[in-house]
């Protein structure tokens, strides 16, 4: 399940606006990457990456301070200090992507997360823990896009381009994680008001 290109745009603004009114550090962090649409959030991945200079995979203060200058995260020096201190939940002076992504996420009821953990799991057709193409072969049929039924597109990227929308963007290895499918549904989430509403949508798109 995606939303069209009308919802985003309608999210995006909605994200903005309550962007200019956010007071609290992490909300506005979480609000900058939500305004950039449902997968702003796991689109921070790659921001992650660029923000870890010395590339370990953990960003320092600086590094940190940096990065959400580059992210056009208007925050004080102070606000800044706090939200690090804040991610940095086990005290040793930097923050990991994981740290830093769970931050990130708009909170869900046990209700949703008990959704998308379904629909995960009627995708992992094999039980291995990943959503690949072989799995979405048994689910998707790709002869109704519009790409295959022109000839330009095969079914293989058919399958892939249907994978990516959930696939992190600084690894496109067309193998959904459980954690990046998660991801995505954040963002959806918060783009839906309503529990019975996303309900609903979860089960109609995937037929749970």
């Amino acid at each position: 399940m995606s939303i069209d290109r009308s919802q985003e745009a309608q999210f995006k603004d909605q994200s903005l606006k309550r962007l200019n009114t956010a007071i609290d550090p992490l909300e506005r962090l979480r609000l900058g990457c939500l305004a950039r649409g449902v997968s702003g959030i796991k689109k921070f991945g790659r921001t992650f990456r660029i923000m870890d200079d010395d590339r370990d995979f953990r960003l320092s203060y600086s590094e940190f301070v940096k990065g959400l200058n580059d992210y056009k995260v208007r925050l004080s020096s102070e606000d800044m200090k706090s939200l690090f201190m804040r991610i940095d939940k086990d005290g040793v002076g930097t923050i990991s992507f994981d740290e830093f992504l769970i931050a990130l996420r708009p909170p869900l009821s046990q209700r949703r997360k008990a959704l998308i953990d379904k629909a995960f799991q009627k995708l992992d057709m094999d039980g291995s823990g990943r959503i690949t193409v072989s799995d979405i072969k048994r689910i998707y049929d790709p002869k109704h896009h519009r790409k295959f039924m022109s000839g330009e597109w095969t079914d293989k990227q058919v399958f892939q381009e249907f994978l990516s929308t959930f696939d992190s963007p600084n690894n496109k290895d067309y193998i959904v994680t459980q954690e990046e499918f998660y991801n995505y549904y954040c963002g959806v989430s918060a783009s839906i008001d309503s529990d019975p509403y996303f309900d609903l949508m979860m089960r109609k798109a995937w037929r749970l």
